[in-house]
């Protein structure tokens, strides 16, 4: 008999197989790690919105004595939530989705967003949620000395 060299059908249809079977489960890793980036970057952009608005904020809240004048106003014919400090004259506005520091856009992607000023305690609480659902509450506690 003459010995043959080469690739048998038998092999090359194991071959072809076996690379079916890498593929598939590559893919199938790829599709999982590309849906959960999107969960991320949507996660990541409500978490850069309220930093921004935070870093605003607590600049505002270490000045000494600057305390609200008014807050969560309400006009029947406005619908807006602000908030105004004594020393800076500085104004915090939720109106149209977005937070202004006056009337500059500092972040956006705010689904709702209240101010409310203890006068006793000398606290600001601030309650933003975003477009994400993704709700933020933090107590700021006014500088007095």
């Amino acid at each position: 008999m003459k010995q043959e060299k080469g690739i048998t059908i038998t092999s090359l249809a194991v071959y072809v197989v076996a690379m079916v079977v890498v593929i598939g489960i590559i893919s199938t890793i790829s599709t999982y790690f590309y849906n959960n980036m999107e969960e991320l970057n949507t996660d990541k952009h409500s978490i850069e919105t309220y930093t921004k608005f935070n870093m605003y904020f607590t600049e505002e809240i270490n000045i000494k004595q600057n305390y609200a004048i008014y807050s969560n106003i309400e006009d029947l014919s406005l619908d807006y939530n602000y908030i105004i400090f004594s020393k800076t004259g500085n104004q915090y506005t939720f109106e149209n989705n977005s937070i202004y520091k006056n009337q500059i856009k500092i972040c956006d992607n705010i689904a709702d967003c209240s101010f409310n000023w203890n006068e006793t305690d000398k606290l600001v609480t601030v309650k933003i949620q975003t477009t994400d659902n993704i709700e933020y509450l933090n107590t700021y506690k006014i500088q007095e000395f």
